[in-house]
């Protein structure tokens, strides 16, 4: 009789054990789902809360249901992305820039990469986040999608400098690509012009300098001049 109800007791134990366990892996396998609501529920608060929120917010869902009419037009993913954007800076909340990036890729997956401003407002957002390798694979894909487009080098060459800190061995590259490829380079030339000055690399600086004050002489010929007596005093510095 003993080791019946013995049996029985650990029958019922271990029916028990079970059951927790089976409590447990349903716990942490919600748990994420639970996490992200809380996080949304959070976010919406935070957006009720802000007048300017809201109305960005209110924007985003009337736009929604000119996406769904029209999924392949790449205007209402960017509306809804840059006004989570706008959220984002409003609230400093990464969960509404997380929002925004999600928008922008949303919309690359259904169009490709014909829209080169949706391509680059994912890599500010990614920049934005901190995730740089993200925002420079989406600076190379609008390069790619639009050789001719200036924006593209302009945010990649910015990225190198200011966020990945990369030499010019990386940078000079990028904008010698762009003065082959993009017809009024105008931007381009300066940003060269201004970043071969800034390394110190003055005698390398004063030809671009010289391209731009045939067009804007009032600009750029006081630049040229000062450059070119740097040059001479540094010269004659080291000659003494």
């Amino acid at each position: 009789m003993s080791f019946q109800v013995s049996r029985r007791n650990f029958l019922l134990g271990g029916g028990f054990l079970l059951v927790l366990l089976l409590a447990l892996v349903g716990w942490f396998v919600a748990r994420p789902t639970i996490v992200v609501q809380q996080k949304k529920n959070q976010l919406q608060r935070s957006i009720e809360a802000n007048k300017d929120a809201t109305a960005a917010y209110q924007t985003i869902e009337e736009t929604k249901k000119m996406k769904e009419k029209d999924p392949k037009n790449p205007g209402p993913y960017i509306t809804i992305g840059n006004n989570w954007v706008l959220i984002a800076d409003l609230l400093q909340s990464q969960d509404a820039r997380d929002e925004a990036i999600a928008e922008y890729e949303r919309g690359i997956a259904a169009i490709g990469i014909e829209n080169t401003i949706l391509i680059i407002n994912a890599g500010n957002a990614y920049r934005t986040s901190g995730r740089l390798a993200e925002a420079e694979a989406k600076f190379r894909m609008a390069i790619e999608a639009d050789p001719g487009y200036a924006m593209g080098y302009d945010r990649l060459v910015d990225l190198y400098r200011f966020g990945m800190q990369k030499t010019s061995a990386d940078i000079i590259p990028v904008y010698q690509q762009a003065l082959e490829k993009v017809f009024d380079n105008a931007i381009i030339i300066q940003s060269l012009a201004e970043y071969l000055s800034a390394i110190g690399r003055l005698r390398d600086a004063i030809p671009y300098y010289q391209i731009l004050a045939k067009k804007y002489p009032e600009q750029f010929l006081p630049i040229v001049r000062s450059l070119e007596e740097r040059i001479s005093l540094a010269s004659s510095t080291s000659q003494q």
